[in-house]
């Protein structure tokens, strides 16, 4: 199952909406929506808030997840650094 389905599952097997999740954990709809639909992967920061929030360890998240979800999360961390890189924040 990929990361979005988790997501997306856990949220609606414990009854939210998408905007009440989003105000339990903090985190934008906007932001929870484009996970659920696999357009972006969440942060390693928000996937620890998700995994806090339903009781699970952040590793059930990201066990058995397609490749593809772990390409996504690469490119998404690369792109964070070069962004940091540019601010002159990075490594």
């Amino acid at each position: 199952m990929t990361l979005a389905k988790k997501i997306r599952n856990l949220r609606e097997k414990n009854g939210y909406s998408i905007s009440k999740l989003s105000r339990h954990i903090g985190i934008d709809r906007t932001s929870i929506y484009r996970w659920e639909e696999g357009i972006t992967t969440p942060t390693l920061a928000s996937l620890t808030l998700l995994a806090q929030f339903y009781g699970i360890d952040v590793r059930k998240l990201l066990e058995d997840n397609e490749l593809i979800d772990l390409r996504l999360l690469v490119k998404n961390l690369e792109a964070r650094v070069e962004k940091l890189e540019r601010k002159g924040e990075g490594p």
